[in-house]
């Protein structure tokens, strides 16, 4: 680094400064300060709740097929036999 001259090291942290305030990356931060400033309902706390209510849900389906093919009462076919 330290060949690099002064000039160099200026025009780079000058290029810098003026390529991080894209507008894409305007927009995320106004988007992040709206959310910070005036936050919605728990939008995302709800939907994961209700993703782990579904899991478990499924989860519970998945044990009683599981203890009904155990106990021979599933109405599920039998496994084809070999001949």
């Amino acid at each position: 680094m330290q060949s690099m001259s002064r000039a160099a090291i200026l025009m780079r942290c000058k290029r810098a400064v003026t390529m991080a305030w894209t507008l894409g990356l305007t927009l995320d931060y106004a988007r992040a300060l709206s959310r910070v400033a005036d936050p919605r309902s728990y939008g995302w706390l709800k939907v994961a709740r209700m993703a782990l209510a579904k899991m478990r849900e499924s989860r519970r389906a998945w044990n009683e097929e599981g203890s009904l093919a155990q106990s021979g009462g599933s109405n599920a076919d039998p496994p084809a036999r070999a001949r």
